[in-house]
């Protein structure tokens, strides 16, 4: 909407000076065309070109933006809900990072123990990890569903029957499947990405309403009832986060499928 609004405003600038520069074209230069169809052809094109030329180059570039943002301060300044608007796109980043992060987990989860079946007994018989996947038994329509085949879908199996969609079952996991991977286990620990989870939680299941479970599980200082807020600088530096430890974990996974 900013950028539009900066946008449409240097086009109004352009055009109307084309305009006014395209009332000194002879009548006689207009061939076929009448001398008004003419003119507003010219002006129209030239302020076209000279629109182009604006938003090509660094100056251009920079002047929208600013444009841009000073259109952003003025409105987000009254009640138009424009802040407001704002806030709850911080608030949803927030919530797609935490499930971009879930994904990643969750499909390296599947993709390793796909590859790697005999490496879901140590899922299944750890006392950290046993808890959340259990040893119940197998159902028929979903034995028939792989055609009484587990040897390439322990996977798949096994993330129907416990989502990894919490840090804790994150942590653990991974801790069990790689013992060895020190650095993944520092990151998975952090306490940004703990509450991370905690706030995506907050935010899905109580529309960001502070209540006496989050602040005792986070630490937060804020008070009960009242929104959780989100700013520009937290949502960059999850953003940040997520990408480190998602690459992190995808590099510990990818290479332990190909070296194992």
């Amino acid at each position: 909407m900013a950028m539009a609004h900066a946008h449409a405003s240097h086009w109004q600038r352009i055009s109307t000076a084309e305009r006014i520069r395209a009332i000194r074209i002879s009548d006689g230069d207009s061939g076929d065309d009448s001398p008004e169809r003419y003119r507003e052809r010219m002006a129209y094109e030239k302020a076209q070109g000279r629109m182009r030329d604006l938003i090509e180059s660094p100056t251009g570039i920079r002047q929208v933006v600013s444009d841009g943002c000073a259109f952003l301060l003025n409105v987000s300044s009254d009640d138009s809900g424009v802040r407001r608007g704002a806030q709850e796109l911080l608030r949803q980043g927030v919530v797609l990072a935490w499930g971009a992060f879930e994904i990643v987990a969750r499909d390296s989860f599947v993709a390793y123990l796909n590859k790697h079946p005999s490496k879901s007994v140590q899922i299944l018989q750890s006392e950290r990890t046993q808890k959340r996947f259990g040893k119940k038994n197998l159902p028929l329509d979903l034995l028939n569903t792989y055609g009484f085949d587990l040897s390439n879908v322990m996977g798949d199996l096994l993330s129907t029957s416990q989502d990894l969609s919490d840090i804790a079952t994150i942590r653990d996991v991974f801790n069990e499947l790689f013992p060895g991977a020190v650095e993944l286990h520092k990151s998975l620990a952090g306490k940004a990405l703990y509450g991370l989870n905690k706030r995506r939680s907050l935010l899905v299941h109580r529309c960001g309403i502070v209540d006496p479970t989050y602040l005792r599980e986070t630490g937060d200082t804020a008070e009960v009832g009242t929104e959780i807020a989100i700013d520009p600088p937290y949502l960059t530096a999850t953003l940040a986060m997520i990408r480190d430890c998602g690459m992190l974990l995808l590099q510990t996974v990818s290479s332990s499928i190909e070296t194992d």
